[in-house]
């Protein structure tokens, strides 16, 4: 399974080529704050600062 996120613009995700929902606005911002820092720890106090 391959995933392709975008976050510049409208926040979007694709799974294997297939547009996949992300949820309310809240769920959205919370992805996008995580896809900055892909692959690493993000602290609470970071994300919640992000959001």
């Amino acid at each position: 399974m391959a995933a392709r996120f975008g976050i510049l613009g409208a926040i979007e995700v694709w799974r294997d080529g297939t547009p996949v929902g992300v949820g309310h606005a809240r769920q959205r911002r919370v992805l996008a704050a995580l896809l900055m820092d892909v692959g690493r720890t993000v602290p609470t106090d970071a994300l919640l600062d992000r959001v």
